[in-house]
């Protein structure tokens, strides 16, 4: 429960800092236009870089699987038929 306690928290207070960043930088006059525009980079930066590192891991992964089909000839595995 203090887990969770302790991500509402944290999540409270990234909202609460980027209000008010967005209050800084708008005023209160621009305030819901100013929200959805840096809301919008805000979601494009994070989904630029989540992009990134599942791209990186994708190719990661597939080294490790071409690396494993060379040492044993994964995934059919060596013949274990008799020549002739």
């Amino acid at each position: 429960m203090a887990l969770l306690r302790g991500i509402f928290w944290i999540a409270l207070f990234i909202f609460f800092t980027f209000c008010f960043v967005v209050l800084f930088e708008y005023g209160t006059h621009d305030f819901t236009n100013g929200f959805q525009k840096e809301f919008s980079r805000v979601k494009t930066f994070v989904l630029k870089f989540t992009r990134r590192i599942l791209f990186r891991l994708k190719c990661r992964c597939n080294r490790q699987i071409a690396h494993h089909q060379e040492i044993c000839g994964w995934p059919r595995g060596p013949s274990r038929r008799s020549p002739g």
